[in-house]
């Protein structure tokens, strides 16, 4: 199986609407900015920021040619040297491997490009899909 990240970019707004637009999908965000329902607006505005932000390495995550999700490098600290990974993938995906290798994918991304020396994760308690994707990747 072979996924592509691709930047993130306004015109994503739509496919992430719909990737993010699902209460079960909101309830496993880490992020009070995101509300059910998650509308082509509130999409716009999310793309906006994370563009806006410098330290914020957002991508799409395209499976088949489809959009299905996102992962991002973002809340840097110790003079960026050290991010936050974080993922979401579209409820009709889940179980496919497709975070894991997202997941891989970002934090090659972080320690080869941006140099990072430590690049961490957090899972919610009621998301243990997600605990599973870090443990098949380097966060186990």
């Amino acid at each position: 199986m072979e996924i592509k990240l691709k930047k993130l970019e306004l015109s994503d707004a739509k496919d992430l609407q719909k990737v993010i637009n699902n209460k079960e999908i909101i309830r496993r965000l880490d992020d009070e900015n995101i509300k059910y329902p998650f509308t082509l607006a509130d999409a716009k505005k999310y793309i906006r920021k994370s563009l806006k932000d410098k330290n914020t390495y957002e991508f799409g995550i395209i499976f088949k040619n489809k959009f299905v999700g996102t992962v991002v490098l973002e809340n840097p600290n110790q003079g960026k040297k050290a991010y936050e990974v974080g993922y979401c993938i579209a409820k009709e995906y889940w179980g496919k491997g497709i975070a894991t290798k997202a997941v891989k994918k970002i934090v090659r991304f972080g320690f080869s490009k941006l140099k990072a020396k430590r690049i961490w994760a957090g899972v919610l308690s009621n998301n243990p899909a997600s605990a599973r994707v870090l443990e098949k990747t380097v966060f186990s």
